[in-house]
């Protein structure tokens, strides 16, 4: 793995209430920040001919069009996005 991707600030998330979790705005900026440099590294990845699973590059995918309209304001997300930016290992559930 290249240390860029492994030096990824993670983002400690408060714990779900109802299924849902509520994200600040920075917070959300930083998760969004996160994902756009995984992206960016499982490209680089692919183009050089590593292998990269193909679904943790739709993980990755679709949980930065997910993340993007909440970095502009902030709100909720689901537990279960909540969860799939933990496995990622963008984000610290509290």
């Amino acid at each position: 793995m290249d240390t860029r991707q492994s030096a990824t600030t993670r983002v400690t998330l408060p714990p779900a209430h109802r299924g849902v979790v509520p994200v600040s705005a920075k917070q959300a900026g930083a998760l969004h920040r996160g994902l756009r440099q995984l992206d960016q590294w499982q490209r680089a990845s692919a183009r050089d001919g590593a292998p990269v699973p193909i679904e943790r590059e739709c993980h990755t995918q679709s949980a930065l069009m997910m993340v993007e309209p909440i970095a502009a304001c902030g709100g909720e997300m689901s537990e279960a996005l909540a969860h799939l930016l933990a496995a990622l290992g963008l984000a610290r559930l509290s």
